[in-house]
């Protein structure tokens, strides 16, 4: 094989990489929607790839248009770390991301949900999540996107949705961060609503059939593990 076709090899690899990064979210969608890898496991698969494909697109690259008497393997670690530091600049690694961060806080006056929901919400006695999202924020966004996957991925336990706000909005919400195969609850009180989430959003509650709370998720605490264990639960 001549340089070009060296060049050309290692300039497909450092492509697959930087697409990688770049789409990382989107992939990581598809990644858990279709194996049964899960959240972390796919994310560490993904960051992976993408460095080590960095590496060898280091590899054939300088094979091609420089003559060094460097070894492969340390212009292949050179590109890992490349590629992963680029992958890091994309999608950070925070603290939060793994392990489980989660609280037993008490989810008061269940009973009274369907009241504040005009009856359209019903405990069942069964293993269910409650979660409680705000249409403007930021992470009840991102929380949203992870639900709808989490569904195709085939999460056996119920996800009930409640809002407050226009019924418009809220299907439009629905819509645009895929989670419309849930069912959703309006609690019109905004202050009743602030209430159930504990003035924190998103706020989800997993709730056992005795109606105790296992675990109670805020924020960026619900991640990459939570959503495995969701997962991982048969109803």
């Amino acid at each position: 094989m001549n340089n070009l076709g060296f060049v050309l090899i290692g300039l497909v690899f450092i492509s697959i990489s930087l697409i990688l990064s770049a789409l990382f979210n989107l992939v990581l969608f598809e990644v858990v929607e279709h194996t049964w890898f899960g959240w972390s496991v796919s994310t560490l698969i993904i960051r992976l790839i993408t460095a080590t494909c960095m590496g060898f697109g280091l590899v054939f690259s300088t094979k091609g248009i420089i003559r060094l008497n460097l070894k492969k393997w340390l212009f292949f670690i050179i590109g890992f770390l490349i590629g992963f530091s680029i992958n890091f600049a994309f999608t950070p690694i925070y603290d939060v991301d793994y392990f489980m961060h989660a609280d037993k806080k008490d989810f008061k006056h269940l009973n009274k949900l369907g009241e504040q929901t005009k009856s359209s919400y019903r405990f069942d006695e069964t293993y269910q999540v409650l979660a409680f999202l705000d249409l403007g924020c930021g992470h009840c966004m991102e929380t949203a996107q992870r639900l709808g996957v989490n569904y195709y991925a085939g999460q056996k336990v119920p996800v009930h949705l409640f809002f407050n706000g226009d019924e418009q909005n809220i299907n439009h919400f629905r819509t645009t961060f895929n989670v419309e195969n849930y069912p959703f609850h309006r609690i019109e009180n905004e202050h009743e609503f602030l209430y159930y989430a504990g003035f924190e959003f998103p706020s989800l509650y997993l709730v056992e059939p005795s109606g105790e709370v296992a675990y109670h998720w805020v924020g960026k605490n619900f991640n990459y593990t939570a959503l495995d264990y969701l997962l991982s639960l048969e109803q």
